[in-house]
């Protein structure tokens, strides 16, 4: 994962952060992340929701995405 992306989702709240890593970095189900934050279920829904959501916002915002010559996804902050 890029820096520039990295930086996006370390500023998220920690509450969001939790999920969006347990279930994009480390695989886990929602159902996992649940059981491992001692949460319910619809709030992890909704925790990943929010936290993709307020990450996607971000990054359209402030992030120019391109691919390099060979052919990788680049994000780099906009000017």
């Amino acid at each position: 994962m890029s820096a520039c992306v990295q930086q996006y989702i370390a500023a998220l709240p920690d509450s969001y952060r939790a999920v969006i890593l347990l279930h994009n970095l480390h695989g886990l189900t929602g159902a996992q992340i649940a059981e491992t934050l001692d949460l319910p279920l619809a709030t992890v829904k909704i925790r990943l929701h929010r936290a993709r959501s307020r990450l996607q916002a971000t990054l359209k915002a402030k992030c120019a995405f391109s691919y390099d010559e060979r052919n990788v996804l680049v994000c780099e902050p906009k000017r």
